[in-house]
C-alpha cells in the first residue's frame, strides 16, 4: 500500500485522463517485459558462459553476472546468431 494515498491517488487518476501517457507506459512496460522472455535469459545466460569461458568476466556468484533488461528494451546480450 503506498504510503501518500493522495498521490496515489492522483497519478492513478493522471494516467486515467492521459491517453499519451498511457501509450508511453504501455509501450514502455512492454518493451520491459520482452527483456525477462525465456528468449532474452537464455541469450544473457548464453552470453555470461561465453564470457566466462573467455575469461573476459569471472564472478564469485554467477546471478550477479546475468545483467537484468533496462526499460529502454536493452535486454540482449548475444547477437542473433551467436549462441
Amino acid at each position: 500500500m503506498p504510503e501518500d494515498l493522495q498521490a496515489f491517488a492522483a497519478a492513478v487518476a493522471r494516467v486515467l485522463e492521459d491517453a499519451t501517457l498511457q501509450s508511453q507506459l504501455g509501450a514502455t512496460g512492454r518493451r520491459y517485459a520482452r527483456g525477462w522472455s525465456a528468449l532474452a535469459m537464455a541469450q544473457r545466460l548464453a552470453g555470461l558462459y561465453r564470457e566466462l569461458r573467455e575469461g573476459s568476466r569471472t564472478c564469485a556468484d554467477a546471478r550477479a553476472c546475468i545483467a537484468t533488461p533496462s526499460a529502454r528494451g536493452d535486454t540482449s546480450v548475444v547477437r542473433s546468431g551467436d549462441a
